[in-house]
Parts: C-alpha cells; structure tokens; sequence
C-alpha cells in the first residue's frame, strides 16, 4: 500500500478510550485471538496481509487499519480506519461485495463493545498487580514487625533478667558492705585492747 493511493475504508469513532487502547485491543482481537501476524504498512497503518479471518467470511484477506486521536483537548476521540481488500487492493466495498462488507461494518461495531471490555480488564489487571504488590509489601512488613516483636520480647526477657542480676549483685554488695563494717569494728575494738 503506498501513500499515494486513495481507496475505500471503514472508518468508526470510539470516545470513551485513547488510540493506544483502540491499538492494543485491535492487536489482541486480530493476533491473539485470531492468530494472524500483522506488519508495518506504509502511512503508520497495520497489515495483516493475504490472511483468513472468519468474521469476514472464507477468503484470504489484506486487511489494513489506523487508529488516530481527532479533536481538540477536552474533545477527543479516535477514529478506527480500516481497509480491507481480496490483494492487489481490490478493496471491498458496498458496491463491489455487499455481503462482505456488511461483515466489517458489523465488526467495528462490534468492536466498539469489545474495546471498552478489553479497557476495563486492563485496567482491572493493573487494578489486580498493584493490589497483589500492596498485599506483597503488606506481608512483609507484618513479618518483619512480628521479627521485631520477637526481638523486643527477647530484649525485655534479657532486661529483667539482668534486674534480677542486678538486684542479686545489689544484696551481695549490701552483704560484704555489712561484713566489712562488721569486720572493721572488731579491728576497733582489737586496736582499743592493744
């Protein structure tokens, strides 16, 4: 496809999801779902060339498509243009193949739906990882107060039993304070009798 040719597309205008969302979920709905391997193309298009895709019926397909922002600020949106032809850009239209046609109209209306879905579910995957990250952080962090509480616990065990050491240590130092008293007063009295 070269950027010179004008031919007949498809085009349908999503507000409610930014282009990088309508890319991904197209993505996903031809090359995960459908199995289809796209390429670049000429004009920031993608291609899924010479390729069968049942929606639209039994042939081998070239199927292009664009997603771009329109509007201004506040009031955007993005138009999903697609072109699909049987090769040689013998692009399908209304005239041409009513029936096929029909088909891919239907599909970007119902693409519309499947956008919004596959919006929701990323945003609920991303919902869901930052609530298993936080669930993560949250558990570690209760492991490690339950490590400090263990530590505090032993440190309060240690410190009442270096209390009792000390009170033990207190009553010896009263004991020999009492004996060496005891003990100076009969030197007193020896010396008293000398």
């Amino acid at each position: 496809m070269t950027k010179k040719l004008q031919v007949s597309g498809y085009t349908v205008n999503l507000t409610s999801v930014d282009a990088v969302t309508v890319e991904e979920a197209l993505k996903a709905k031809f090359e995960k779902d459908n199995k289809m391997k796209g390429s670049k193309a000429d004009g920031s298009y993608r291609a899924y060339l010479a390729q069968p895709f049942a929606e639209f019926g039994t042939a081998n397909y070239d199927i292009y498509w664009k997603a771009e922002k329109v509007g201004k600020k506040n009031n955007t949106s993005v138009n999903l243009n697609m072109i699909v032809s049987q090769g040689n850009m013998n692009v399908i239209t209304s005239q041409n193949d009513p029936e096929t046609a029909a088909k891919v109209k239907t599909f970007l209306s119902d693409f519309v739906k499947y956008v919004n879905e596959y919006s929701l579910n990323q945003e609920l995957n991303t919902l869901n990882q930052q609530l298993e990250k936080l669930n993560s952080e949250k558990k570690s962090l209760l492991d490690k107060q339950s490590k400090s509480e263990k530590e505090i616990d032993k440190l309060q065990n240690q410190i009442e039993k270096e209390k009792k050491e000390i009170e033990g240590l207190k009553k010896q130092v009263n004991d020999k304070d009492a004996s060496i008293k005891e003990l100076e007063k009969q030197i007193n009295a020896v010396k008293k009798q000398l």
